[in-house]
């Protein structure tokens, strides 16, 4: 996980709202 979690936890807010 190269990304920092709060990426992470942003990415997965974006799909769950899509």
């Amino acid at each position: 996980m190269a990304v920092p979690k709060k990426r992470t936890s942003l990415s997965k807010k974006r799909i769950r709202k899509n």
